[in-house]
């Protein structure tokens, strides 16, 4: 009886499934535009943006696509290096790709949100991509307002002479707390914007305060690089990068990467059947033709299938596509999971599957595709300033200034020999008004603004053992203003000595250039010191080993020492924890390095080599730890613990038994 009723349950549940999932309206839909024309509520939001509007609920949330273009000066991963790097990977691994890796709901990361205007750019690349990273370099919760990290700071300034990229990379990314939201600033506005155009924003407000510049200062991004996922080694790489990060063990969990995609303009999502894996979730049938959207790539998962030729069954060796050869488009099987900034109501809780097999059809028209890719963004680790300039300016039109640093190893020189132009500053603000703008306050702030540049990039290859000259330079066209104080803070010394310019509310007058400098002793010189050996003897082939060495800065107190392991036999695979380290001064004693090996599978052989690490300040500074290894004739005796007791109680024997298996 109680089998009977069960079976009725399971079939009414199936029924009232299917029927609840057959009235669902976006069940193989097609994006449309919202074209309400009404003003919506106090934002003043303009019938432009309402016709961008992707969401089919017109008293819904705005899903905004417009703003993200394919940045010019981006390069992908050549075939050569995908495939040496891939080869590596696979060479140093002793575990198996897990098929599925999902880190949308990870610990690092923020909460699914919906972004604000046309900011999808910096949504997805630094409140998600940024904030990620590099909560897993630092093992932190991406839940906590200290953690998250805003798009207005790098999107407001958006066609100015600095891309999002450049600004986390130069100036670096403040923490929402201090910003005072994670999107827009509830202190320096930026709410109303739909786009940072001269027309629209004019006087978007700017951030003041040497706390929050310096905050920026210490969440760097070092660079940005693209993997095309248009092959199937190209995407095995990528996994590698969203499990572990390339094998990094510097982070706490694996790597999420930024895309750019069509939507609208007939971009399709079905749900999955019933009877399959993630069954009623929302996949991707195709793209638009139209490259507007920025999201991110949180994760993928092999066993996410759809039916694309109805055939009634799901394979990936299989022509579907007609043309006459099996490649990733005729995949029905696999799929990246898409993490977008539209709330999480938009498809499955803020997310959509994208299936291998679009990667390679990608977007465009059927004469232009264009594959899919990857942008993964590599966290400036464990970076702290050793110098930087405090700076309070006035200036009465912002977008006629223009702010570079610069060094020279020549003290008497007039100009630098090495410039570096100050994102954020380059002839920015669209508007002729004050360096702050207006606020969220609703006032124009034309008080002085306080903000801090990082002169530390600029001693790349410079010789810091002697005396150097920075500069600033500030050029103007039209406005005029005041350089009220101005100094250079040397975090190398142990008090953080700030040198303070001679000169105070200095005058700048329109079409000049100025040059303000400071003369700075040389810096404490870091030594490296690398002590211990790693020697194993008579170990089993295939077997793991681990070992340790420990590192010293040994140089001038106060001096700070940047090391990395460049050099290491190229036998066995290698594991360093860590492999690199920033900032290591003499007072902080010595660091450990755990080592582990996989022990070559070549019976009978002695392995020797060395292990290098170098100074980065200083190439020709550097240690080395010796290597060596020795593998027996036979596993058999290391892998039978009687038969190695017994020959330890019979010398005579053991005797003969080293000459034949050792």
């Amino acid at each position: 009886m109680w089998k009977k009723i069960y079976g009725y349950r399971l079939l009414i549940l199936t029924i009232t499934l299917m029927i609840s999932f057959s009235f669902l309206p976006t069940v193989n839909s097609t994006l449309q535009f919202c074209m309400k024309e009404t003003i919506i509520g106090t934002n003043n939001i303009s019938n432009v943006v309402l016709k961008n509007n992707l969401n089919p609920d017109p008293n819904g949330e705005l899903w905004i696509p417009d703003g993200y273009t394919i940045p010019k000066n981006r390069t992908c991963m050549s075939n050569d290096r995908v495939h040496e790097l891939l080869h590596q990977l696979k060479q140093s691994q002793n575990y198996d790709i897990p098929s599925k890796v999902d880190h949308t709901y990870s610990i690092h990361m923020r909460p699914i949100f919906n972004q604000v205007g046309g900011s999808c750019g910096s949504a997805s690349r630094i409140c998600y991509m940024f904030a990620y990273e590099i909560n897993a370099l630092r093992g932190v919760d991406g839940n906590l307002i200290e953690h998250r990290y805003p798009s207005h700071f790098t999107w407001l300034l958006t066609g100015q002479g600095s891309s999002k990229d450049q600004m986390a990379i130069f100036n670096g990314v403040p923490n929402a707390e201090l910003y005072g939201g994670d999107t827009f600033s509830e202190i320096y506005g930026g709410e109303e914007i739909y786009w940072p155009s001269v027309e629209e924003a004019p006087d978007y407000g700017w951030m003041t305060g040497y706390d929050q510049w310096y905050n920026a200062m210490i969440n760097r991004l070092e660079k940005t690089e693209y993997i095309k996922l248009d092959t199937p080694e190209n995407l095995e790489l990528f996994k590698y990068w969203m499990y572990n990060h390339f094998d990094d063990t510097d982070f706490f969990d694996g790597g999420i990467a930024g895309n750019g995609v069509a939507m609208g303009n007939g971009m399709q999502t079905v749900r999955i059947h019933l009877t399959d894996y993630e069954c009623g979730k929302k996949i991707v049938l195709n793209w638009g033709n139209q490259i507007n959207h920025g999201a991110s790539w949180s994760g993928y998962d092999d066993d996410v299938g759809y039916d694309f030729n109805e055939d009634g069954q799901i394979t990936n060796n299989i022509d579907i596509t007609d043309d006459g050869k099996v490649d990733m488009r005729d995949w029905e099987r696999g799929a990246l999971i898409f993490l977008n900034s539209w709330g999480n109501i938009w498809e499955n809780q803020g997310t959509v599957y994208v299936p291998y097999r679009l990667l390679k059809i990608g977007h465009g028209s059927e004469s232009y595709p264009r594959p899919m890719d990857a942008e993964l963004y590599h966290i400036r680790k464990n970076y702290a300033p050793n110098k930087a300039l405090k700076i309070e300016l006035q200036y009465s039109q912002r977008s006629n200034l223009k702010l570079s640093v610069g060094i020279s190893e020549d003290i008497t020189s007039d100009v630098p020999e090495k410039e570096i132009d100050c994102h954020h500053f380059i002839w920015a603000g669209n508007g002729e008004v004050p360096l702050l703008g207006k606020w969220a306050d609703g006032k124009m702030h034309s008080e002085p603004m306080k903000f801090m540049l990082d002169l530390s990039d600029l001693q790349e290859d410079i010789d810091t053992s002697k005396m150097l000259k920075y500069f600033l330079r500030i050029e103007t066209r039209e406005g005029e203003g005041l350089l009220e104080r101005l100094s250079l803070v040397n975090y190398i010394t142990s008090n953080n000595e700030e040198i303070l310019y001679p000169s105070e509310n200095i005058i700048l007058q329109s079409n000049n250039i100025y040059y303000f400098t400071f003369i700075v002793d040389s810096d404490p010189q870091s030594k490296i010191h690398a002590e211990g050996t790693l020697s194993w003897e008579k170990v089993i082939t295939g077997s793991t080993l681990s070992g340790n060495f420990s590192i010293e800065n040994i140089g001038a107190p106060e001096s700070q020492l940047n090391w990395e392991i460049t050099e290491y036999p190229e036998w066995g695979q290698w594991i360093f924890t860590p492999k690199n380290g920033e900032n290591l001064k003499p007072e902080d004693g010595i660091q450990t390095v755990e080592v582990e090996v996989a022990v070559p599978e070549a019976k009978n052989t002695k392995f020797s080599g060395k292990i290098k690490i170098i100074n980065k300040n200083n190439n020709n500074d550097y240690s080395t730890i010796s290597v060596s290894l020795s593998t027996p004739k036979n596993n058999y005796v290391h892998q039978n613990p009687s038969l190695i007791r017994f020959l330890k109680n019979h010398p005579i024997l053991h005797t003969i038994f080293s000459q034949i298996l050792y």
